[in-house]
């Protein structure tokens, strides 16, 4: 039996200015938080009750209202499908319950609908918090509460763009809106508003991805042996034993080996990946002066047309695997960079055909993006250059990714730059809206998974609906 997820959209009709003037109008003891309205998200469409039950997919209920969310309410799931929900739908407006003439403020607003919905429409257990169905009554409490009620109930959304009527019924006119003491007043000019979002999928990106196997380390050990000297071979046991026994190494002997690794690279072409395979475990422990040659020899060859990392698709990947890891350290080498550039190059389909190289250069780039929110990096600031590149070159061809893990990791890009902490970044959602990069991610979310990695790519583009 299917089942769909349904989501509760809380916002705030005054766009945060409700505490302070509610306080002016009602007194302190009569002050709320928010004027809230709230939308049920389920089918990949926002239902919600103003001049009639509307719906339309949220992103464009959104950008068309110019409300975001300020909470995401997870109410479960429902087996109830799309046409048993629209024919209730159709039913409510029909018998006048929820028809576009019966709105009422207290008893029958749009927090009273998605409750009504969610409990009777779709047949779940949890509805509208009480809080919010509480907020009219509330309000109207005070003694200037019913003198300014008229206002209250003409902040109703009654028409948005582009939203249908559910069923056959017309939302009928509307009379001219009451005085509104929000009307006039300026919103916020932060360019980075905090909006609170539940996102339980991207949340869980929030730790390097790390290629941390080890059980290839003996028979890389075996391999790069070979090609050394033997004083360096001395050196590679002894690293290879302290290693093995957990036992701290120090920085000159971590150094030699990292040398010696280098010195294989161009040595025989056969060993460069057990190289390569090797040195990303050493770089998670070593510290930053014991690694640069290697780490130079990989970026220097890696743009190179002429380089073993251009003609051999393993070791290709396996660099952008060590990069990766080098990039779990926090790193803030001048050339990361150019390296950004190139990995974006290997990122689509059309240009990098090979699947572990794309994989291995979207985890490079996620971490990189990881370490500038850990460091800091513009979270209080417009979108940077490089963040703007970083997102286009994520969500540009997305459904034309033909590998689910691919599509995965360049929507955690993107979704760490949308979201880098607890609050969106406003300047980096409005850029995706108007590259019209939206389609891409609601495609993904409405897609039918095929595979596990299918259900995540579905969840975390969901997410992603929800900030955009």
């Amino acid at each position: 039996m299917s089942t769909w997820s349904v989501q509760l959209a809380v916002y705030d009709l005054s766009q945060g200015m409700a505490r302070g003037l509610s306080a002016q109008f009602l007194g302190p003891a009569h002050a709320i938080d928010i004027i809230p309205h709230t939308g049920i998200v389920v089918y990949g469409r926002e239902y919600f009750f103003g001049g009639g039950i509307q719906s339309e997919p949220p992103d464009l209920f959104r950008r068309n209202t110019g409300l975001h969310p300020i909470q995401i309410i997870s109410l479960g799931t429902t087996t109830v499908t799309q046409v048993e929900f629209e024919r209730w739908c159709a039913t409510m407006m029909v018998s006048g319950q929820y028809s576009a003439a019966a709105y009422d403020l207290l008893s029958r607003n749009c927090n009273n609908f998605s409750h009504d919905a969610a409990l009777q429409g779709l047949r779940l257990s949890t509805g509208v918090p009480q809080w919010i169905l509480d907020v009219p009554s509330r309000f109207l409490s005070s003694p200037m509460g019913q003198l300014v009620r008229p206002m209250l109930q003409n902040m109703q959304l009654t028409s948005v763009e582009g939203a249908q009527p559910v069923g056959n019924a017309v939302s009928s006119a509307t009379a001219p809106p009451a005085f509104n003491p929000w009307a006039n007043i300026s919103p916020p000019t932060e360019t980075n508003v905090s909006r609170l979002l539940e996102t339980p999928t991207l949340d869980a990106f929030s730790k390097p991805l790390l290629a941390n196997d080890k059980s290839t380390v003996p028979l890389c050990i075996k391999k790069v042996r070979a090609c050394l000297g033997e004083s360096e071979q001395n050196a590679l046991d002894r690293f290879y034993s302290l290693w093995t026994n957990g036992e701290p190494i120090d920085s000159h002997l971590s150094k030699d080996v990292c040398d010696s690794i280098c010195t294989c690279f161009t040595a025989d072409p056969s060993v460069l990946s057990f190289a390569l395979m090797l040195f990303r475990i050493i770089i998670l422990t070593a510290n930053a002066e014991d690694i640069l040659a290697c780490l130079n020899w990989i970026r220097t060859n890696l743009g190179s047309i002429e380089s073993p990392l251009h003609t051999s698709v393993a070791a290709r990947a396996l660099a952008w695997t060590c990069l990766a890891n080098w990039m779990s350290k926090s790193s803030k080498e001048s050339f990361v960079d150019e390296l950004v550039d190139l990995a974006i190059a290997d990122l689509p389909h059309a240009s990098q055909p090979r699947p572990e190289v794309r994989q291995a250069a979207s985890a490079f780039l996620f971490n990189t993006v990881l370490m500038r929110i850990q460091v800091g990096e513009n979270l209080n600031s417009e979108i940077s250059d490089a963040e703007v590149t970083l997102l286009c070159s994520a969500l540009e061809g997305l459904t034309d990714e033909p590998d689910a893990l691919v599509q995965l990791r360049r929507l955690m890009i993107a979704g760490r730059i949308l979201k880098p902490r607890t609050a969106v970044q406003t300047s980096s959602v409005s850029l995706v809206q108007d590259l019209g990069l939206v389609e891409a991610i609601r495609a993904i979310s409405l897609k039918s998974p095929e595979s596990k990695m299918d259900e995540q790519c579905k969840a975390l583009a969901t997410d992603l609906i929800q900030i955009l």
